[in-house]
């Protein structure tokens, strides 16, 4: 198994600000993983993800700006803005000669809510962010998450209502963030000590999997309990709050957003599915049938509106993919 690097490290962005990070494998590899946290989470590359662990690859986890160490983005812009200036000084400042360099390939992916950055940096204008060219971006990988808002008028259909009010319009057209203010106010006190969000995030969602969720998961991570698991899940949730709540307040004016995804990403309104595309990022879409947090309904809409997108769905609830990872990060890297 490979070693992380040194725990959580800090790159200082061009403007100044901070972007935390952990990283694992082989720094030197021109195969690099970047894969993005969800809300109420960090940057975490302690263990080689499964699917990963054995390969020559560059693992990276950042933290998005606003959580944990991570200096929140630039108050006047946005986010779909910042990141692909962010990412591409950073990864630049990784592996300096990766644009230059023809064997350089690059995999993105998020859970939940980090498929919202996933998906910004692989459809952004490629002067943005030119680690998206083709040639470059070989993957993304979108588990459990959200499609964009702007693009599908029906995005809100079959959420809950407290998710719908929580990352919804109210929450965005609420003078002065009010909802997000008082959704953090309230969470604030059960998650400000590791022992508090490890009891938390046990009631809010491990407690909810079922027996073969469980024996996935176990299956899928060796030499580690669901409870021990849930220990560095919870351990997560804290140190994304630790320092400040201004990831959380960014959330819902994000996925209601505009992100500036090229047209070229999505299908035209009548064209038919084709084979796989060897000239466009390859794009993996996974969800499962009993997600209430990001609905099966908004990654299906993902993989039938972008260019060479492919459709995985697992039993399951939210947090249930995570038993699934060790065969999407191989089907990703190996094209299967």
């Amino acid at each position: 198994m490979a070693a992380s690097l040194a725990g959580e490290q800090y790159f200082t962005l061009p403007d100044g600000r901070t972007l935390a990070y952990e990283h694992n494998g082989n720094p030197q590899s021109s195969t690099v993983v970047m894969f993005f946290h969800g809300v109420m989470g960090v940057g975490d590359a302690k263990r080689m993800p499964p699917g990963l662990d054995g390969r020559d690859v560059h693992f990276i986890a950042p933290t998005l700006p606003g959580w944990g160490k991570s200096s929140p983005r630039p108050a006047a812009t946005p986010l779909h803005l910042t990141l692909p200036q962010d990412y591409t000084a950073f990864l630049l400042h990784l592996h300096p000669n990766a644009l230059k360099d023809d064997t350089f390939h690059l995999y993105i992916g998020g859970g939940s809510y980090g498929t919202v950055p996933a998906q910004i940096l692989l459809g952004c204008a490629h002067d943005l962010f030119p680690f998206n060219r083709p040639d470059k971006l070989k993957g993304c990988l979108l588990a459990a998450g959200f499609c964009p808002f702007y693009k599908n008028p029906n995005w809100a259909k079959d959420m809950t209502m407290a998710n719908w009010i929580g990352i919804g319009p109210v929450a965005v057209k609420t003078p002065f963030k009010l909802v997000p203010r008082l959704v953090a106010f309230a969470l604030n006190s059960k998650v400000n000590t590791p022992e508090k969000a490890q009891q938390f995030i046990k009631g809010f969602m491990f407690d909810k999997m079922k027996e073969d969720e469980i024996h996935a998961l176990e299956k899928s991570h060796p030499g580690k309990t669901v409870h021990e698991l849930r220990l560095d899940f919870g351990n997560n949730v804290y140190r994304s709050i630790e320092v400040s709540w201004a990831g959380y307040m960014d959330v819902a004016e994000t996925t209601n957003a505009n992100w500036g995804l090229r047209e070229d990403l999505f299908k035209a309104e009548d064209e038919e599915d084709a084979a796989e595309d060897k000239t466009r990022t390859r794009i993996l879409v996974a969800t499962t049938t009993e997600d209430d947090m990001a609905p099966p309904a908004l990654s299906e809409w993902n993989a039938k509106h972008y260019r060479n997108a492919h459709l995985q769905v697992y039993p399951g609830g939210h947090i249930g993919l995570m038993g699934y990872f060790k065969e999407l990060w191989e089907a990703l890297l190996d094209g299967a």
